[in-house]
């Protein structure tokens, strides 16, 4: 292949018709890549509702459906106790699996909760974190993002091994195992009131970027986002990790959790200027 034979080539690829179907193969491969790169915001921002309404059927879930389980099994065993319910064999007096599960969450809710009541000030822990520098509390925000994070990943292989039959199930002799769920029981409690110590540190530090009057903190905390977008974008993800990415804790969940945080945020400022 010499020089001469490059120049005729060049010269007569127009008169060429061999290439032409590898050509438009090839085109037609480029402009579906680019429809797809275009549909991507549109497909994540329904994405992103379709699991901000999962996680708000969640949350409610928690609020309405739990408490209403816990009085109907509470009236039932009461009924067994005083000996109205006529079915008081041994089995009708064992808690199913599902019961459990209900005692358990609504257990921790209430242990987390008097917890959190005791070893808590709301109006202490928003005055110390307003004191802090601007670059502090950008530091502060950024470890409680990766607290929030290592929780997340760490506390639902808790709550999974937790409310697992295998744990909560009777055995084979139809004894109930004690050591398990409740050692279990414990690790998940003392997760979930380090968890919600840093949500709450997160609200305390959203509520004071919102409430500056120079507006600095929160252009911190916006080239924060940016930042990690720029780490994010030359990384290469399977399908796969990008789902539960998407679901566990950079979009849908993580929204979810901003948008009750800033919907708290503004009742308690309204709450204060109609008292004002």
């Amino acid at each position: 292949f010499s020089l001469w034979d490059h120049l005729k080539y060049e010269v007569y690829i127009g008169n060429d018709d061999e290439g032409i179907p590898e050509f438009i193969s090839s085109n037609h491969l480029r402009s579906e890549r680019i429809t797809n790169f275009l549909n991507v915001p549109t497909l994540i921002k329904k994405m992103i509702i379709f699991g901000f309404f999962i996680c708000l059927d969640s949350f409610l879930l928690v609020l309405t459906i739990l408490p209403i389980n816990l009085l109907s099994l509470s009236l039932h065993r009461l009924r067994l106790f005083l000996g109205i319910d006529e079915n008081r064999s041994k089995k009708a007096l064992w808690l199913g699996v599902l019961n459990k599960i209900d005692l358990i969450q609504g257990s921790l809710i209430i242990k987390a909760s008097v917890i959190l009541h005791h070893i808590t000030n709301a109006s202490r822990m928003y005055h110390s974190v307003r004191g802090q520098d601007n670059i502090k509390l950008y530091v502060i925000f950024n470890v409680l993002e990766i607290a929030d994070r290592l929780c997340c990943s760490f506390g639902q292989d808790i709550l999974d091994s937790l409310f697992s039959p295998l744990t909560l199930g009777r055995r084979v002799d139809g004894s109930q195992p004690h050591f398990k769920p409740l050692s279990l029981f414990i690790l998940t409690l003392v997760f979930t009131v380090a968890h919600t110590l840093v949500l709450f540190y997160q609200l305390v530090s959203l509520n004071v970027a919102i409430n500056s009057y120079d507006h600095s903190i929160m252009t911190l905390l916006i080239s924060n986002q940016f930042v990690e977008i720029k780490g994010s974008v030359f990384k290469k993800f399977e399908k796969e990790n990008l789902f539960q990415m998407s679901c566990a804790g950079e979009y849908i969940v993580k929204r979810f959790q901003l948008s009750l945080m800033l919907t708290m945020i503004a009742l308690q400022n309204i709450i204060e200027l109609s008292g004002s």
